[in-house]
């Protein structure tokens, strides 16, 4: 699994600009970058549209399945804990691998 939260060369989807927006906000401008559109030149209601699309997914994703909770254990037991910083790119790792399967 590639540290994504603590590696330095990680690049940020939305840019570097959304390296401190908040979490809801770097989700809408991967979105934006995914399709190709500018965010900075958007005009208010579409990037207002692209934050509803991606409040949209957090939310269809927020109860995990049983395999993102194990990731998110296996996590815990390999630090002795489960520190949020490290389950929670395991467990979204999770969420994408079951994407891969399809």
């Amino acid at each position: 699994m590639t540290d994504l939260a603590h590696s330095g060369s990680a690049s940020i989807p939305g840019g570097d600009e959304a390296a401190g927006a908040p979490m809801l906000e770097k989700a809408a401008r991967a979105l934006s970058d995914h399709f190709k559109c500018e965010w900075e030149t958007m005009r208010d209601a579409d990037r207002e549209m692209i934050r509803e699309y991606a409040r949209a997914v957090l939310m269809a994703v927020r109860n995990p399945s049983n395999s993102v909770l194990l990731a998110g254990e296996a996590t815990g037991d390999q630090y002795e804990g489960c520190d949020p910083a490290d389950c929670w790119p395991a467990m979204i790792d999770a969420i994408l691998a079951d994407g891969e399967g399809r």
